[in-house]
């Protein structure tokens, strides 16, 4: 648990020494591989991971802090993202489409 402690902790310190932004992690336990992205907002706020995707949920990931991610014991790969100038992530925050005005009723037929 210590080990694994301190696996999370050089994660943290690496993804708050660069400036704010994404990054696709690949970690693993007992040879079982997983990638997941780290967000970094900034200095002073949490970081966040985006994992478990699944397209039939909205959002279509689970918005995990990174602390609790505490199944890491190794981290093989790591890479920044860069965005496109002026993206922010939503996290959730999708409006539901309006449905169109209903449909006239239609004579039923004779």
């Amino acid at each position: 648990m210590l080990f694994q402690l301190q696996v999370l902790m050089t994660l943290k310190f690496v993804c708050r020494k660069d400036a704010p932004g994404v990054y696709i992690v690949s970690a693993s336990r007992n040879d079982d591989e997983h990638c997941f992205v780290v967000v970094n907002r900034g200095p002073e706020k949490l970081l966040l991971t985006l994992d478990n995707f699944n397209d039939c949920k909205d959002p279509p990931v689970d918005v995990i802090p990174l602390s609790n991610q505490m199944w890491i014991q190794h981290v093989k790969f790591m890479a920044q993202v860069e965005l496109q100038l002026g993206y922010k992530c939503r996290h959730g925050k999708r409006k539901r489409e309006k449905r169109g005005k209903r449909q006239a009723l239609q004579p039923k037929g004779m």
